[in-house]
């Protein structure tokens, strides 16, 4: 049996990156206007939020390994756009933060990891009838 189911994570990773372009966009909008500005972090909240919601549709279509898939998809969803952005800048001859990168990966992976872990504890909560997916 695979660790990982492909159509779970792609589905988690369409949902994470599709709650992660607009918001990321609005907080580009955000910093470009006031670079002092701290409302980019009120910015992080609903971000960490949708690489949750990426990890429980990738967990709750999942047959096994709900937290794997959870963590993957949302990891997936970010390096997916993230890898458009950096792209971006690199043509257009703008600066790469590499913290930045690294610190949005692992808010992924832990937002994901944690939509995992409440697909993962529902399903022990339900009678083994009611949870065919296991």
């Amino acid at each position: 049996m695979q660790l990982l189911d492909r159509r779970a994570v792609l589905a988690g990773a369409l949902v994470a990156a599709a709650v992660f372009v607009p918001l990321s966009i609005l907080g580009n909008a955000v910093v470009d206007d006031d670079a002092d500005s701290n409302l980019v972090f009120l910015i992080l909240v609903p971000i960490a939020l949708g690489y949750g919601l990426g990890g429980v549709v990738a967990a709750s279509r999942a047959r096994s390994a709900p937290l794997a898939n959870g963590a993957v998809a949302a990891v997936a969803g970010y390096v997916a756009v993230a890898g458009v952005a950096v792209a971006l800048r690199v043509a257009q001859g703008e600066a790469i933060e590499p913290a930045a990168i690294a610190f949005a990966a692992v808010l992924a992976y832990a937002s994901g990891l944690l939509g995992g872990l409440a697909v993962d504890r529902l399903r022990r909560r339900r009678p083994a009838d009611a949870n065919p997916a296991g």
